[in-house]
């Protein structure tokens, strides 16, 4: 738990523990204690999940209505310089879910993926193509991140959300949408 910030007195929890061989389950949680001096009771937060590789940028999730939805994805890799990049400037991109049918996705690392969700459907993906190298630098690994915003949080109460990060073989998305059931019927019996 990190001390107090000393404007808005928020604290902010975030727990892992172990969750099956290849899993890790986390809560995270605020507690808001003061009000903003003006405007709306309103936060986002965000979480960077940089990625050791430079396999696959794009992230998948689904899109459109819970009860019919298609696999997406958001990302893509960006330019690359063959040779001496001199003159080479990275541009960063951001590239943000729409129509998030629910909090799920994962990435692909080689044969294996990364599958992560969540128990707050507030909680959004979004990519950035870059890891936050050198500009000059052709080979740029991505951002697989998320936000979470909440309006009219409560004052004195936590607010937050659970989470699994599942790093797996993953032959199809059908897979990771099992997992994701599982893990919210399993939280809701």
């Amino acid at each position: 738990m990190l001390d107090p910030l000393p404007q808005t007195q928020l604290r902010y929890t975030i727990e892992f523990t172990p969750a099956e061989p290849d899993a890790i389950d986390f809560s995270v949680r605020f507690v808001f204690n003061r009000p903003p001096a003006s405007g709306t009771m309103r936060a986002r937060f965000t979480w960077p999940c940089y990625m050791n590789a430079y396999d696959d940028v794009a992230f998948h999730y689904p899109r459109g209505q819970r009860e019919s939805f298609a696999w997406s994805s958001i990302g893509e890799k960006p330019n690359a310089v063959l040779g001496d990049p001199a003159s080479y400037v990275h541009e960063q991109t951001a590239f943000f879910a729409e129509q998030q049918a629910m909090p799920l996705g994962f990435g692909r690392i080689g044969e294996r993926a990364l599958i992560i969700m969540f128990s707050d459907s507030r909680v959004r993906f979004f990519v950035v193509n870059a890891g936050g190298h050198f500009s000059f630098s052709p080979v740029q690994n991505p951002a697989w991140d998320i936000e979470w915003i909440i309006d009219g949080y409560p004052l004195g109460e936590p607010a937050g959300f659970d989470g699994r990060l599942i790093y797996t073989r993953l032959d199809s998305p059908q897979q990771a949408l099992d997992r994701y059931r599982q893990w919210t019927e399993g939280r809701h019996s």
